[in-house]
């Protein structure tokens, strides 16, 4: 009886680990073999259209580096994506902190601000775009109203730069005040009830209690918001059609360059080298956030600041 059970659970133990494997390679065959396909394309000089294909070695990284397009939708890049993500995480922490109190429809506004991401891009976009249209936009029309001359959302660059942050911000604030808005309810009620005791105000609560709790989840939204700003591409490719001189000529962001490219121009290991680099950007920006976010690590700091106020101190009272 007792072999006959160990049968049966060993049995049983085969088929969850056979299950599960193949689950992991169908996740790893989904998600890992493109990249490893992009980093092999990228070493070839590779053309859609006549269906040729050359190894180069770093031959499309030499051009690209080389490319002032390039060079500059990588600037525009990342200067959108860091502005995206200054706006989004202290303007979502502020609402999710406001929303955590007790106050009517709490539900309702969560709702609204959650539904732009849920919405398609595309249809969002094109509302956008009529909105910010030069002289008939509903934008421009109430600017007009606190005597600010019409903007040119959609064909100066400056303003399409600000067009897409605005666009992208509101796209993604509300998923991150629902994150923050979890993680705000997950922590314990004892410590705001201590923090007002001590007679602690509201900025003090905020940087004492709420802020060190919440760095996990604040960790976690700013990596997602750094990487879906800097991917960026339906908002220029949509503000950019039926335009002349429009945003996709005066913001051309990197994937706004990669699609083109890709398969307009058919350079397939070029557009696969741009695909490494932007890949390689946003890894080496979110290990950077993730260690200096680190709970360990921001203890040390922290009591290392403490104890050079000490020694600071013990010297000025042996003075």
């Amino acid at each position: 009886m007792k072999l006959k059970k160990r049968s049966h659970l060993q049995t049983g133990s085969l088929s969850v680990y056979l299950c599960f494997s193949i689950v992991m390679l169908l996740f790893a065959f989904i998600r890992f073999y493109p990249i490893i396909r992009i980093f092999f394309l990228s070493l070839f000089d590779k053309n859609m259209a006549t269906q040729t294909q050359r190894f180069i070695g770093l031959g499309n990284y030499k051009v690209m580096f080389a490319d002032k397009i390039f060079l500059t939708s990588l600037v525009r890049t990342v200067y959108i994506g860091l502005a995206v993500l200054l706006i989004t995480l202290p303007l979502s922490l502020a609402i999710a902190t406001a929303l955590n109190r007790n106050i009517r429809f709490k539900a309702f506004i969560q709702s609204c601000l959650f539904l732009p991401y849920i919405l398609p891009m595309v249809p969002m976009v094109i509302i956008w775009k009529w909105m910010m249209d030069y002289k008939y936009g509903i934008i421009n029309y109430v600017l007009s109203f606190l005597s600010i001359a019409p903007i040119p959302w959609l064909t100066e660059q400056a303003a399409a730069e600000l067009a897409i942050i605005i666009i992208t911000v509101w796209k993604n604030i509300g998923y991150a005040v629902v994150m923050l808005s979890v993680g705000l309810a997950g922590i314990p009620k004892d410590y705001f009830e201590a923090a007002e005791i001590d007679g602690a105000n509201s900025w003090k609560t905020f940087w004492n209690i709420i802020l060190p709790q919440l760095s996990p989840v604040v960790v976690y939204v700013s990596v997602i918001t750094l990487i879906r700003s800097f991917n960026v591409y339906t908002q220029a490719y949509v503000l950019a059609s039926d335009s002349a001189y429009s945003s996709g000529h005066v913001v051309r962001v990197v994937v706004y360059d990669m699609m083109e490219k890709g398969f307009r121009f058919f350079k397939l290991g070029y557009a696969s080298a741009e695909a490494v680099v932007l890949f390689l950007i946003i890894a080496v920006l979110t290990a950077i956030q993730m260690l200096l976010t680190n709970e360990d690590r921001r203890d040390r700091w922290r009591m290392k600041r403490v104890q050079r106020k000490i020694d600071k101190r013990n010297k000025e009272v042996s003075a």
